[in-house]
């Protein structure tokens, strides 16, 4: 009997405790929140379904209160939830409308360059480059963060360099080193992801050189090289100076082999393998 009780008491703790934590998170809680709402009031049920609950507080009116409690929030969730689904694209398409148009259907909206693929039951959106190409970064289900994440993802995306010039000279010098190191000629291809290590080393500020610590590192992403790639080729007098090999089928299976880049703002595009500068 001591035993059932210490059990009991234990269980009933863990229930307050959860119980406490719901009604304080729903104070604050928006639309967006409803999934979360969801798997908080699943736990609190699954402590209310535990035997040693259950059999000891089924009868009381306060068990009663409880239950009626739990249906009136499930109500509000499925409600909330419907809600979110039906505004959630006209939300994004208001406060995305310099990017262009929203397009798609839920759970995968596309805009721009970008996707953003929504998982209601985890309360998640994948923000990716291109149709899937690169998971960019995993956000939270909140409407104003993925606003904010795209807007600056954007803006850095188009301040790295002065002007396209700039990064083709850039292409170059790393095209060159590994031409050398590799005992290879002007005009010859080199695979764009070998070229994708050269470009990371040359990019590096002097204080990496310095003290090459995590700190002074300069990130360049694949999405960024991508990014870059395709700016590049739409540049109207840099077009001549190279050429792109567009990627087999069998390339695209691997990142090593190949690389996708938009043909456009709308999210189409292109696999490439390889580049070659004119001689």
């Amino acid at each position: 009997m001591i035993v059932n009780f210490e059990r009991f008491f234990k269980e009933l703790g863990k229930l307050n405790n959860k119980l406490k934590s719901y009604e304080k998170f729903i104070e604050k809680s928006r639309v967006e929140d409803s999934y979360k709402r969801a798997r908080m009031l699943s736990e609190i049920e699954n402590l209310i379904k535990n035997p040693i609950v259950y059999d000891t507080l089924k009868a009381s009116p306060l068990f009663v209160e409880l239950e009626k409690f739990l249906t009136q929030e499930k109500e509000k969730i499925t409600h909330d939830q419907e809600e979110l689904h039906f505004n959630i694209g006209i939300k994004l398409s208001n406060l995305l409308s310099e990017f262009g148009e929203l397009k798609g259907q839920l759970p995968n909206l596309r805009i721009k360059y970008y996707t953003l693929k929504f998982n209601f039951n985890e309360g998640t959106v994948g923000f990716w480059w291109g149709p899937e190409k690169e998971l960019i970064k995993k956000l939270p289900l909140n409407l104003d963060t993925i606003v904010k994440t795209v807007k600056e993802f954007d803006r850095d995306l188009q301040s790295r360099w002065h002007s396209y010039k700039e990064f083709c000279e850039v292409l170059k010098t790393a095209y060159r080193r590994y031409l050398v190191l590799n005992n290879l000629s002007w005009g010859d291809k080199v695979n764009l992801l070998e070229l994708l290590r050269e470009i990371v080393m040359l990019v590096q500020k002097k204080n990496f050189w310095i003290n090459p610590t995590k700190n002074n590192f300069r990130e360049y992403s694949r999405v960024t090289y991508s990014y870059d790639l395709y700016q590049l080729k739409t540049t109207q007098e840099l077009i001549n100076e190279f050429q792109l090999t567009v990627a087999t089928f069998a390339l695209t299976d691997s990142k090593a082999t190949a690389i996708w880049v938009p043909d456009n703002e709308s999210g189409n595009g292109t696999y490439y393998s390889t580049i070659a500068f004119q001689k």
